[in-house]
């Protein structure tokens, strides 16, 4: 027992005073058990404990981190966000709301990190004013984004997953059903005429279904495009 809350201790220690990458479990030579702000040196008897890299959903914590000045806290709701004087109305699709919400928070974070080099090299105190006031507004531009995405991403992600899966299986579905003559069946005029019957006959369900998959192709590929871009440091 007091072994473990040596070891527990020593872990909080660690934990909270790193810089670094994260806390390793090692084991050295002695078979021992240390813990360590960095990696361990045979890396197969190696456990990370904590990886400061990865932030919310399998994210780089890069990008949730809060902004070095004019930071602000979102407070959101159904119709959307507020921080400080500025709100940020929602889409009502949650779809795209929180698709937007991946999409913009590189370039939000772009804006201000441009906003904080002109703050830090204002020399008159109306320009700082003023450069403050924008670096502010991108902060809570940030917090915004951050925020949807904490909120829906993941009930967001696991509805599109699903939707494109459930509309890709219901096209082929429909497909099976008319099984195309091989190139010595189209002597057959009769499996010929049976399979241009099946596909009029069911142009109108595959139709419908192409255009279903098209909708839930679009939302599943911009996703895949922004956990792409969001799992790599800023």
């Amino acid at each position: 027992m007091l072994r473990e809350l040596t070891y527990l201790l020593i872990l909080n220690f660690v934990f909270f005073s790193s810089v670094q990458a994260g806390v390793f479990k090692c084991t050295n030579e002695n078979g021992d058990t240390i813990f360590q702000d960095h990696e361990c040196k045979n890396i197969s008897h190696q456990v990370i404990l904590h990886d400061q890299s990865k932030g919310p959903f399998g994210f780089h914590s890069s990008w949730f981190a809060n902004p070095r000045i004019g930071s602000g806290i979102a407070s959101c709701s159904e119709t959307g966000c507020t921080c400080k004087e500025l709100t940020y109305e929602y889409q009502q699709n949650i779809n795209t709301r929180t698709l937007n919400a991946l999409h913009s928070l590189p370039s939000s974070w772009k804006d201000y990190d441009y906003k904080l080099k002109r703050f830090l090299k204002s020399k008159k105190k109306s320009s700082s004013n003023e450069s403050l006031r924008g670096l502010e507004k991108s902060g809570c531009k940030i917090a915004f984004h951050q925020k949807t995405i904490k909120l829906y991403y993941e009930e967001v992600s696991k509805n599109i997953l699903d939707e494109h899966e459930i509309a890709s299986t219901a096209l082929n579905d429909i497909d099976r059903q008319c099984q195309k003559p091989s190139d010595r069946g189209w002597s057959d005029s009769t499996n010929a005429k049976r399979w241009v019957n099946c596909k009029s006959n069911n142009q109108t369900s595959h139709n419908k279904a192409v255009r279903l998959k098209r909708k839930y192709s679009a939302y599943y590929y911009s996703l895949m495009q922004e956990q792409k871009k969001l799992s790599k440091p800023r």
